[in-house]
């Protein structure tokens, strides 16, 4: 499989895009035996180097024209591109070479359907990456991660037959904020006041409002004085002043530069001051309280989102040191609020959207090539979840036999879906339905945190390979957790599906567990 991504990073774009990306790289490489490579202009503050660093190849495109005065009809953001589309679906198809690639990603906002459509020579499939819905688009995939994006927004934008990842629950995080997760739903629960600020507002924080935020922290009256953590990377315009700034401060002021551990100052902190970019999912999927500021146009519908869901405090940045004088005391007298913003948060980001993502680009095929994939289950499957579990054969072997009533399984369905600790998919083969996998967050023990796991195939589907790779993606997606199955002792079909899959059966009969792939546990409490 070959993979070609074409994305840019820039003072003026920043560094989301390609970061995004990136993370579904790392998915996709998780899922099966492909190769990816970024295509990206050169211009100030491009991420060639952090590319290259994750392991991939970068194919760089020439210095964009300094003088360069997009069309009339050209998409709202085409200066960013720094050339004309056509120029710029050249230069691409010169870098990529006459061999067709399997998917080509696109995430800019200054590439419309007439880029897309002169693409299609060289590739078999093109997936777009996109959050503003402004333009018309020609590709085989959609991808908005939008906090409450409503996929009819789309419909007169694509083509017929485009697939529509849309929502909070695609968004593309890297591995470690889910595999923190689950330390991050305990450690929230125990919150009782504010011992660690987390303060990033982009990589370049071009007009320096973070020395502003860290002023208001100065001006600021605290009962505790908290520790402060400011994220920048290399290339931010005002890095040094930062620098200089922390050093006067009557807080402890740590300035981390082009980090690689967000994910672990995300769950030390008890509070953070951001913006409405890429690191607002990265808060939310670790339930991290959030004062929240704007600062581009493309942010105002995610953050509109998020006050209306009461996962963030927003603050309109008219005077942003005496907006956080005014949160940090009304968050220090109010600890009520800050388990509320944490609750709220968890149900936004669930951590796994680039696996969701890479698993409907790349579907696994079974033994006689019908592709095998999982997708997140809606409402509307309710009446077809209910006929299968209404199933003779499904229930021979459930814990509970007895048939549920319809009114009953739906708001049962309903519950679940509104669980922000369950996981419930639908497996599809060749893009039919074909059966339900569930995972159930148990925290009752005081030693360890696990998720259980139930399984069942529709009738029509028996036999055909469909469970284990479903169970394959499940491995893979929860990787850092420990997995349990209870099995009937007389299902032997089911017993040995999750043998095959790395399950040990339990001294006790009926227990089957997975133990973590990998172990990624750290010190939240520093």
């Amino acid at each position: 499989m070959k993979v070609v991504i074409r994305a840019d990073a820039s003072i003026k774009i920043g560094a989301g895009h390609v970061m995004r990306c990136l993370t579904l790289a790392d998915a996709l490489k998780k899922h099966t035996n492909v190769e990816v490579i970024f295509v990206c202009r050169e211009q100030p503050g491009q991420l060639r180097e952090v590319i290259s660093k994750r392991g991939y190849e970068v194919i760089s495109l020439p210095e964009k024209k300094k003088n360069y005065d997009p069309e009339i009809s050209a998409p709202a953001h085409a200066k960013w591109l720094g050339v004309s589309w056509k120029q710029d679906i050249e230069d691409t198809l010169v870098a990529i070479g006459k061999e067709k690639v399997d998917w080509l990603i696109v995430d800019h906002y200054a590439i419309d359907y007439r880029w897309h459509q002169s693409a299609k020579t060289i590739c078999n499939k093109l997936m777009v990456i996109d959050d503003l819905a402004d333009r018309k688009y020609d590709c085989d995939i959609l991808l908005d991660q939008t906090y409450g994006r409503n996929p009819e927004t789309y419909h007169s934008l694509v083509k017929e037959g485009c697939q529509l990842l849309v929502g909070a629950k695609y968004t593309l995080l890297v591995d470690d904020f889910f595999r923190l997760r689950y330390q991050a739903l305990e450690k929230r629960k125990k919150i009782n006041k504010i011992n660690r600020i987390l303060v990033s507002l982009g990589s370049m924080d071009p007009d320096n409002l973070t020395s502003i935020i860290l002023r208001g922290l100065n001006q600021a009256i605290w009962e505790y004085y908290p520790d402060v953590d400011v994220v920048l990377g290399s290339h931010a315009p005002h890095l040094q002043s930062v620098i200089n700034e922390s050093k006067q401060h009557k807080l402890n002021i740590n300035v981390h530069v082009d980090v690689s551990n967000m994910a672990e100052l995300m769950l030390y902190s008890d509070l953070a001051i951001g913006t409405g970019g890429t690191t607002s999912w990265e808060r939310c999927c670790l339930g991290l309280p959030t004062i929240i500021l704007q600062l581009a146009d493309n942010q105002k519908e995610v953050i509109r989102g998020l006050i209306q869901t009461g996962a963030v405090r927003y603050i309109s940045g008219k005077n942003i040191a005496e907006e956080i004088v005014t949160e940090c005391a009304e968050l220090q007298s109010n600890i009520a609020e800050l388990h509320n913003l944490s609750d709220q948060s968890f149900k936004v980001v669930n951590g796994i959207g680039a696996h969701m993502a890479a698993i409907r680009l790349l579907p696994e095929k079974t033994y006689y090539g019908k592709d095998v994939a999982i997708r997140y289950v809606n409402q509307s499957d309710g009446d077809l979840i209910y006929k299968w579990q209404t199933d003779p054969k499904t229930r021979l072997y459930s814990d509970n036999p007895a048939l549920p009533e319809y009114e009953e399984h739906i708001l049962w369905l309903e519950n679940k879906l509104n669980d922000h600790t369950c996981f419930i998919f639908m497996m599809e083969h060749a893009n039919e339905p074909a059966g339900v996998v569930r995972l159930d967050y148990n925290d009752e023990s005081n030693d360890s945190c696990f998720y259980v796991v139930s399984i069942y195939i529709a009738p029509e589907f028996y036999r055909k390979g469909i469970g284990s790779i479903a169970l394959n993606y499940i491995s893979r997606i929860f990787d850092s957790v420990d997995l349990h199955a209870k099995i009937h002792d007389k299902n032997i079909a089911s017993q040995q599906l999750f043998l095959s899959a790395g399950y040990i059966q339990q001294q006790k009969g009926c227990f089957y567990i997975r133990k973590p792939l990998k172990v990624n546990i750290v010190d939240s409490s520093l």
